[in-house]
């Protein structure tokens, strides 16, 4: 994790666009864990309804507001004033992320029994706290979650996280949005003490049915061994890939800067800002372009053209207004070896 820090604070903006591709796989995939099926291109297309065609599809809709919620916990935590967190913040949380479903109580601890598992409560693998414990035993959560070292033997960050998430699983506080709040407050807590928040939802989605099978090992017989192994190597696993995303960008951003250089264009043009905007922004229409680098429709829409014809970016679709184009190159970069990292880690 400190060689993860080491690279982040050396480049710290390509450190602001890789997270903002991060957030956004991380609520792409947690939300897949729950059974969305909306894709990372999917929801950042869905993030520019106003630039393409509206996008009525639900499930991005739900993936958005995970963003959302994320991006406005976040804001919260990064204050320097930031007292800690509270019954109150993760009820916004839980507010925001389920904000298009009023009946399931969005902000509101559950008023009811739920159950993890299953289609009947008799069948179900777990069932979590009754709703009249919820508040006892999320004040005690929220007690480990503001920790402070009353012993000389201290409990690291990355445990108390571990252990937060799987008793938030535990009491399951919410009728319905636990999985997604709960592995959400794993990058919130790490934040919130001046580390970079770790993605940990594209690895254990992997291991979805270990992950299940972990935290119900901790609920029925408290034997936290494969939780804690597991949420270690997801843990390894993330460091270790955005190393290498880091890595592949800034060999990206090598390569397109000398295909520039080599076509001539000048070093203050529109399509060498939006280059470097794409590390992060991979998925791009002209009217997005044209804000975020702060030029014109027409400077902006020379520039994808100009990318567009050295291959950096392809266009979506076969759209002749509102077009949007995107790199193929940082997509990729943002899955490539997962896999392989999710085994190593687990192997090592």
């Amino acid at each position: 994790m400190s060689h993860l820090v080491m690279r982040l604070k050396k480049s710290p903006d390509m450190a602001e666009l890789i997270l903002f591709m991060l957030n956004r796989r991380e609520a792409v995939e947690s939300s897949q864990i729950e059974g969305t099926s909306t894709t990372f291109d999917g929801l950042l297309l869905h993030e520019n309804t106003t630039d393409v065609e509206a996008d009525t599809n639900p499930d991005a809709a739900e993936t958005l507001a995970y963003v959302v919620a994320l991006q406005e916990a976040l804001q919260k935590v990064r204050q320097p004033r930031f007292k800690g967190f509270s019954h109150q913040l993760i009820a916004h949380i839980h507010q925001r992320l389920m904000q298009q479903y009023p009946d399931r109580l969005p902000g509101k601890y559950k008023n009811s029994v739920n159950y993890i598992g299953g289609f009947h409560m008799e069948t179900a693998r777990f069932i979590p706290a009754p709703p009249q414990c919820v508040k006892p035993l999320m004040d005690d959560l929220l007690t480990l979650m503001n920790y402070e070292q009353d012993s000389p033997l201290a409990t690291p960050l990355l445990m108390r996280a571990a252990i937060v998430h799987a008793q938030f699983e535990s009491i399951h506080p919410f009728l319905d949005g636990n999985g997604r709040t709960g592995r959400m407050l794993i990058p919130l807590m790490l934040e919130a003490e001046g580390y970079p928040g770790i993605h940990l939802a594209t690895f254990l989605k992997l291991r979805k049915q270990d992950y299940y099978d972990a935290l119900l090992q901790v609920q029925m017989k408290l034997n936290w061994s494969p939780w804690l192994t597991l949420f270690y190597e997801c843990v390894v696993a993330s460091c270790r890939h955005t190393i290498a995303l880091i890595d592949k960008l800034e060999a990206l951003q090598a390569q397109w800067s000398i295909q520039l250089d080599q076509a001539g264009v000048r070093s203050d043009a529109s399509a060498r800002k939006i280059a470097a905007l794409l590390l992060g922004r991979p998925i791009l229409t002209v009217k997005q372009a044209s804000a975020l680098c702060d030029v014109t429709f027409a400077a902006a829409n020379n520039g994808l053209e100009k990318l567009h014809a050295l291959g950096i970016v392809s266009q979506r679709g076969q759209a002749t207004r509102k077009r949007v184009f995107q790199a193929n190159a940082v997509l990729s970069a943002l899955y490539d070896g997962v896999n392989s990292m999710m085994d190593s880690a687990a192997s090592r």
